[in-house]
């Protein structure tokens, strides 16, 4: 079994020797500073695997949820795909009703439906065991909020993230944890953090891999996930390694991610785990044992009265974080936009999965005028490339300095996208089309290969449709106005495009030719 998307680790790369800084048990490295100091105190005091168990194989089993056909009444399994129709009368269900679950969750936790009650739901575990009942009102159930795009759904505790099985087995791991002595509770509360990552019914289930809960940034919700035995733990302590010092003056680093009120988020999902670890217990409540400060405000000097803690907050000041030169492999384009809202910026291109991203300190006593900005420059590349090339020349010359008249983040950016879309109509030619929808359609076959470049390019004009591929209204007319096809063949709007085309000006009409 592979697991991808671990948070815990340094990423550690064959052409370049670059480094995590919010991994969870993350040092100060490169001239990062750890937004979430509590991973960095529990690393300190790692002294390597004491554990005599030796894991060649994981076991594990399968669970899913069922829903429920609202149209014919037949419970099925769902395929993983984005339309669900019922096997039985092949009708559509376009809304999966989460919420009446986890309402009814909570209501049989508290003892207020019967487990009959609950899997009448809509959508239901296949597998469910009401063992987890006698657990709710322990100091070992986690019950603390959590805020994630998901909470809509009613996801909005943590036990909510995981099936029952994966409590039990986590609920009794923690309890392990807790008999085992100091240098191995420590590594066991590490190697924690990564069996919750793979262990939750968010961690979807895909072949013969796991993909973590946090491997595309929010949880998605899956249809199919899995539950790993308590000694799949030991798997993930033979992981854990020891820190190597970058003593480079320039930084390569692939932060998980720049959105640090999402890292929060993420910070705050292993939290109260690791609190029941590393802290003792009675029969009613947590007491505190290690690191007691990270997880109670002590009210004395030997923490005898305390004040349990329900959240962690963690730095978000993104300048004191970074603050060296460098490049930063960046999983996603919004984290790309965050560093331009707060670095210089100077050349954006895309390097695998990643958006490499080169940043160096923005000089805050130096003042420029945006009408003196111009972003000429040539642009080269296709598709992606083309677009980044674009963005880079822009960036770099109005994330150098401060701009006179432009306040806050999101006025910056907005800027930087005007002048580059106007860098990408120059070279490729744009033409804006009034229909139902305000439209913008880049023409020229050499640009808009991939979805990635209209996912952008969507950004870059702010929310603006965007849109050429070869069976777009604007390609029909395009064909239709090169003797391709057929009058009869286009559809109303590919008509309005024709001959929206068809009267604009000859000088505008051979670009279009050119281009496409």
């Amino acid at each position: 079994m592979k697991f991808i998307g671990s948070v815990t680790y340094w990423n550690k790369k064959r052409k370049e020797k670059g480094y995590d800084p919010f991994a969870l048990t993350s040092k100060t490295y490169c001239g990062f500073n750890d937004p979430a100091p509590l991973f960095k105190k529990l690393l300190s005091f790692y002294r390597g695997s004491h554990s005599r168990n030796n894991i060649n194989k994981i076991s594990f089993k399968l669970n899913s949820f069922l829903i429920t056909c609202p149209y014919c009444g037949e419970r099925f399994e769902v395929e993983d795909s984005r339309v669900i129709r019922c096997p039985k009368c092949g009708n559509v269900i376009k809304k999966v009703d989460f919420k009446t679950w986890n309402n009814n969750l909570d209501l049989f936790l508290k003892g207020e439906i019967t487990l009959k009650q609950l899997l009448d739901s809509p959508v239901v575990m296949k597998d469910f065991p009401q063992e987890i009942q006698q657990y709710y009102l322990t100091p070992d159930f986690p019950d603390e909020e959590l805020n994630f795009r998901v909470s809509k759904y009613g996801f909005d505790k943590v036990y909510k993230y995981f099936s029952p099985n994966q409590l039990l087995t986590i609920i009794k791991l923690t309890e392990r944890i807790r008999r085992s002595k100091l240098e191995e509770r420590i590594t066991l509360s590490l190697a924690l953090i990564d069996f919750l990552t793979f262990n939750t019914i968010f961690s979807k289930f895909q072949g013969n891999s796991v993909l973590g809960i946090f491997n595309e940034g929010e949880p998605k919700v899956v249809w199919k996930w899995a539950e790993l035995d308590a000694d799949a733990i030991y798997y993930f302590v033979r992981k854990i390694r020891k820190r190597e010092e970058c003593n480079s003056d320039r930084l390569v680093s692939y932060p998980f991610t720049l959105d640090l009120d999402l890292y929060e988020k993420m910070v705050n999902f292993y939290f109260p785990f690791l609190k029941r670890a590393l802290s003792d217990v009675d029969s009613f409540y947590l007491i505190p044992n290690l690191f007691k400060e990270e997880f109670f405000e002590c009210l004395d000097s030997d923490c005898n009265s305390y004040v349990e803690k329900k959240s962690y907050q963690v730095e978000k000041d993104i300048e004191k974080i970074i603050n060296k030169p460098g490049i930063l492999y960046l999983r996603t384009f919004e984290d790309v936009e965050i560093a331009v809202a707060h670095f210089h910026v100077k050349r954006v291109s895309k390097v695998g999965s990643f958006y490499a991203t080169e940043i160096e300190a923005r000089d805050n006593n130096k003042f420029l005028i945006p009408t003196q900005i111009i972003c000429e420059s040539e642009i080269k590349g296709d598709d992606v490339s083309f677009l980044l090339n674009a963005l880079s020349s822009c960036a770099d010359r109005f994330t150098s300095a401060r701009i006179i008249g432009i306040k806050g983040e999101k006025e910056l950016l907005r800027k930087i996208y005007n002048e580059t879309f106007k860098l990408i109509d120059k070279y490729v030619g744009t033409i804006s089309l009034s229909n139902k929808v305000e439209k913008v359609y880049v023409i020229g076959r050499k640009y808009g290969k991939s979805k990635e470049f209209f996912k952008l390019l969507y950004r870059i004009t702010g929310g603006v449709i965007v849109k050429y591929d070869n069976k777009s209204p604007i390609a029909y007319a395009l064909k239709y106005l090169q003797g391709e096809i057929e009058e009869e063949e286009l559809d109303y709007e590919s008509k309005q495009i024709a001959l929206l085309l068809k009267g604009t000006d000859n000088q505008t009409s051979s670009q279009i030719r050119k281009l496409s």
